[in-house]
């Protein structure tokens, strides 16, 4: 169905190269408006952070929702690529031999971050040059259209062309699923999409699109995400609503006096007590997400590690029960309600400590990569590149670890992609009539 979004006042993005600290004490003049290197500021904050959280669980993922709750404490630095314990490439884990990689070597990326630099942002590249509004149809298209790598490829080349081919499965299996049910079977590349299994689809793949319409009011970005993704099935699509809406506010937010917690909660709180969205299933989000972050809350005094284990024993049996067997048996580390509570208890637990809330994250139980990527994302939005390097200096090293990892494995620059978002949202922003698919 296609609608569209009204053009509405919103914060524009001023063309001005006076870079200012994108931090409370940095920019007491704030008027409603970022100079374009401080929403660049603000998007490689969110590109790093993300990858930051990526690599920092991505030797705990396999542990899955069933497996054991780690050590955060063991993860205040990004692990060594001998802790991923790989043994090979796999489009939805790691897209390089591990024999060519130098096993002390941090920061390594695993597929979210891949996914995202490789392909989200090749697309929102190429459509920024052709004037395309960026909607699933054209993205799906662009998909279909992408050539098979030559055979001499490196090999994240060949393992990114296969991760496009299981998408294209899974967006095949949606499609008859959604009109022509009474035919719908699971295609042999389809890996994650099964009827009623909520997975989190929306966020893995276009999460960092909501950098787009960062200018543009919270009601419009939940509207355009919730159901933007069309493998996002039942509660999935109110979460990527919420989630999107979260990262644009973010990458505009105004500086306060607040924390990242006070933020974080508020945002939320301001979606959950809107009319936006089902009631009845934005009524089931807010009980978990409340409840979760009173968890983390009551749990400020226990250890990192003591906090793991107790959530770990009250998470999965509160998660709504599916009609789905593969979702009860095999999903449920990729139900996007798990994400958000976890993320919630995460925050409330850290006390405004990003660092912290990250680390909890990179041990969890379920897809701990990905939750803590899109936490990652979340803040860095929020803080900013050059806020988060001055937390510390490993920090900061950590980060530059990781912004030099995504560049000499796929030869990218991040500041590339802060670019190339910045031309969509100029071009697209919330100033401009956008299409909708």
């Amino acid at each position: 169905m296609m609608g569209w979004l009204s053009s509405r006042i919103c914060n524009s993005i001023a063309d001005n190269a006076n870079l200012h600290m994108n931090t409370p004490a940095d920019i007491s003049d704030f008027t409603g408006q970022l100079t374009t290197a401080q929403f660049k500021n603000k998007l490689t904050g969110m590109l790093l952070l993300g990858g930051y959280g990526d690599a920092l669980g991505a030797p705990h993922e396999k542990e899955g929702i069933t497996g054991k709750a780690g050590n955060p404490e063991d993860v205040a630095r990004l692990p060594s690529f001998r802790d991923y314990n790989r043994e090979t490439a796999h489009p939805w884990d790691i897209w390089y031999d591990p024999e060519t990689i130098d096993a002390e070597k941090r920061g390594m990326p695993t597929d979210d971050t891949a996914f995202r630099v490789t392909i989200l942002h090749q697309w929102l590249s190429r459509i920024a040059e052709d004037d395309d509004a960026p909607t699933e149809k054209r993205f799906l298209r662009w998909l279909k259209g992408a050539p098979k790598p030559a055979a001499d490829a490196p090999l994240w080349q060949q393992t990114r062309h296969d991760q496009i081919r299981d998408w294209l499965a899974m967006f095949e299996d949606g499609e008859t699923l959604r009109y022509a049910p009474n035919r719908y079977t699971v295609s042999e590349n389809n890996p994650f999409f099964r009827k009623d299994a909520p997975v989190v689809f929306g966020t893995f793949m276009y999460l960092e699109l909501a950098a787009v319409y960062a200018s543009c009011p919270v009601n419009d970005v939940f509207t355009t995400f919730n159901g933007f993704a069309s493998l996002d099935q039942s509660y999935g699509r109110f979460v990527s609503g919420m989630k999107m809406a979260m990262l644009a506010q973010a990458l505009t937010a105004a500086p306060t006096d607040k924390s990242f917690d006070e933020w974080f909660f508020e945002t939320a709180d301001s979606i959950l007590d809107s009319d936006l969205g089902d009631p009845e299933t934005r009524a089931m989000v807010k009980s978990h997400f409340v409840a979760a972050a009173q968890i983390g809350r009551d749990s400020q005094k226990l250890t990192e590690t003591d906090f793991m284990v107790q959530l770990k024993q009250v998470f999965d049996q509160q998660l709504p029960q599916s009609t789905s067997e593969e979702h009860r048996e095999g999903f449920r580390s990729f139900d996007p309600l798990l994400f958000l509570k976890m993320m919630a208890a995460a925050v409330a637990y850290s006390d405004g400590d990003v660092r912290k809330a990250l680390r909890v994250l990179a041990v969890a139980p379920g897809d701990s990569d990905t939750m803590a990527s899109q936490l990652g994302s979340l803040a860095g939005a929020w803080s900013g590149d050059i806020a988060l390097r001055k937390l510390d200096t490993i920090f900061a090293s950590d980060l530059n670890q990781v912004q030099s990892c995504i560049k000499d494995q796929f030869g990218i620059e991040t500041s590339d992609l802060a670019d190339s978002l910045i031309e969509l949202a100029h071009k697209h922003g919330c100033c401009q009539k956008l299409e909708i698919a």
